[in-house]
């Protein structure tokens, strides 16, 4: 989980959060993140909302667990 979490810190501050996956994929975009690490985020549930990117790299890594 730590290196999903760096990862998407590079690119996500402090003040994308809270916000849900398309926003959050959106500003990774816009900061050229790797196309894996906004597809990932892009398939979480539409309606979930992150308050952290810490809370979001969880998410992330759950669903690579379940695939």
């Amino acid at each position: 989980i730590e290196t999903v979490r760096l990862e998407l810190a590079r690119f996500l501050s402090r003040t994308a959060f809270p916000a849900g996956p398309r926003d959050l994929a959106d500003t990774l975009r816009d900061k050229h993140a790797p196309d894996p690490l906004v597809e990932a985020v892009e398939r979480r549930p539409r309606k979930a909302r992150y308050a952290t990117v810490h809370e979001l790299a969880e998410s992330v890594v759950r669903a690579r667990r379940t695939r």
